[in-house]
């Protein structure tokens, strides 16, 4: 699962819109929801400190939306629980 398809997920699962999600991470409102899709569509990647923003609205580890390296069995056990979630 990419790192756009899991924010989506979470953002879903905590049923917030783009919207909402970029506003609580800190997001102008006027881009807000246009950021937030960019990221979603993996478009690109959020730099690490808005990471650390979107991870804290979304009440998630930064792990669990941080691009995958496969280098960590902390990563294979976040990708093993976002899976049994979608």
């Amino acid at each position: 699962m990419t790192q756009g398809k899991r924010i989506r997920a979470i953002r879903k699962i905590r049923g917030f819109t783009r919207k909402e999600l970029g506003m609580k991470a800190g997001m102008n409102p006027k881009s807000a929801a246009s950021r937030i899709s960019r990221y979603e569509e993996d478009k690109c990647s959020p730099r690490k400190d808005t990471l650390m923003k979107i991870a804290e609205a979304l009440n998630v580890s930064p792990m669990a939306i941080a691009p995958y390296t496969g280098r960590d069995f902390r990563e294979i056990l976040e990708i093993l629980f976002w899976l049994e979630e979608a």
